[in-house]
């Protein structure tokens, strides 16, 4: 999962991360602008009329970009459930994340937790199974092919060659495919949702990160 591919597949299929948010926002602040800037808004006074006209114009706003991050959670996780039987995810530590306030806003708008919901009951449903990578696992800088480890992974490294057999690598790609096969080796995974942690569950055909 990423802010600017919501999600990367192990089959090399991306999901674009949600459009048109921005205009939503920048549109949500004008309007908390006017707002605050009627009577009532200050604490103690009284909410005037046109306050609360305002108000519920901007609760109004709040929800639609609510409903539109839900709706995009809904159809890309449907998407993912019916392309594979096993599901394999990268459990991030989004609450740490959250912390760094360069991140926190796109984060937000990207909904990981969201997304890894929405997979976790329709995986249920479908009988699916959903399992999640050791969060320290080195997937980034992993070799798929050959399983070299290199030393250091900058971020802004996207493309990159094992030293040790040559294959040529997208950070994301390469992530995805070494997700899916640490989640579902004994010892570098989580087991599958709801299971008890540690359950060892078969690389099936059609298995997807």
């Amino acid at each position: 999962m990423g802010l600017i591919d919501l999600a990367v597949l192990s089959d090399e299929a991306r999901v674009p991360a949600l459009k048109g948010l921005k205009k939503k926002e920048r549109y949500l602040r004008r309007q908390q602008r006017i707002l605050s800037r009627r009577h009532g808004s200050r604490k103690g006074e009284k909410k005037s009329r046109r306050y609360l006209k305002q108000l519920q114009k901007v609760n109004r706003i709040h929800g639609r970009i609510a409903d539109a991050r839900r709706d995009y959670a809904q159809k890309t996780s449907r998407i993912i459930i019916e392309k594979a039987d096993v599901i394999a995810l990268e459990d991030l530590n989004v609450k740490g994340m959250m912390k760094n306030p360069r991140l926190s806003k796109a984060l937000s708008d990207a909904a990981f937790r969201l997304l890894r919901s929405c997979l976790e009951y329709k995986g249920s449903w479908y009988g699916r199974s959903v399992c999640y990578a050791d969060r320290f696992a080195p997937t980034s800088k992993t070799c798929s092919h050959c399983g070299h480890q290199v030393d250091e992974m900058p971020l802004s490294v996207r493309l990159w060659t094992c030293p040790r057999c040559g294959v040529d690598h997208d950070r994301d790609i390469n992530a995805a495919r070494n997700i899916l096969a640490f989640a579902v080796t004994p010892g570098r995974g989580e087991g599958a949702h709801p299971d008890a942690r540690g359950g060892v569950h078969p690389l099936r055909e059609g298995a997807l990160a």
